[in-house]
């Protein structure tokens, strides 16, 4: 059985009378475990299908299937309670909050979800212990390399246990050597079973993939 599977996905979006096809006909598998890049230059439509799996978008056509599921007919609340306890997210921009400590700033995911304040701290510094920040929990982000800020960034989205992470252009704000301690990173979970869909322009990054998946015009090569 497929974690997600797209049927004839599109995702419009109109200006008027005018309509701009960000992705057309996507027909998609993805297994639980798999480490996923999906490629394709600027405006090609990554972002958005990324953001349709995630359940952060839905599309304007076509049928989705999460866990044999067909959440296209979910609701907000239904699609908000998956997105909080199925899918963790890392952005380019690591959307840390300035005035708070890491250890706080990956507990917020568990707010959202009423996870209790003992339970908070004990998974938020096993998180930041998992990608090796156990040093830094009480640095806030402005004393933080742009590579540790990704870290955190990284705890923060594996504090409610996700079955995925989407990673968005993760290393597009770092130096080599940061980048590839954050793809390792990554590499790193998904041997440890987690599935991984990564966004990505990098030819560089996308070699930590198992699978490569090409978008052109918003339609899969």
């Amino acid at each position: 059985m497929a974690l997600i599977e797209l049927k004839n996905v599109c995702k419009s979006y109109y200006s008027g009378s005018l309509e701009t096809k960000a992705v057309c006909s996507a027909n998609l598998k993805i297994k639980s475990g798999e480490f996923i890049a999906i490629m394709g230059p600027s405006g090609s439509g990554k972002s958005t299908l990324m953001n349709i799996m995630g359940f952060l978008d839905v599309p304007t056509r076509g049928r989705y299937y999460f866990e044999n599921k067909k959440v296209t007919s979910f609701d907000e609340d239904s699609l908000a309670e998956i997105r909080n306890k199925k899918v963790g997210f890392v952005f380019q921009f690591f959307y840390l909050l300035p005035r708070m400590t890491a250890l706080d700033n990956v507990k917020i995911p568990m707010i959202y979800a009423d996870v209790k304040d003992k339970e908070q701290d004990k998974r938020a510094r096993k998180a930041l212990k998992q990608v090796g920040l156990g040093h830094r929990m009480k640095n806030r982000p402005n004393e933080l390399s742009g590579g540790e800020q990704q870290r955190v960034a990284i705890a923060r989205a594996l504090t409610n246990n996700p079955k995925i992470i989407f990673a968005d252009e993760p290393t597009g704000n770092l130096d080599s050597v940061s980048a590839k301690e954050i793809m390792k990173i990554f590499e790193k979970l998904n041997k440890e079973g987690k599935t991984i869909i990564l966004v990505t322009h990098d030819s560089k990054t996308a070699s930590y993939a198992k699978r490569k998946i090409r978008l052109k015009d918003g339609l899969i090569q």
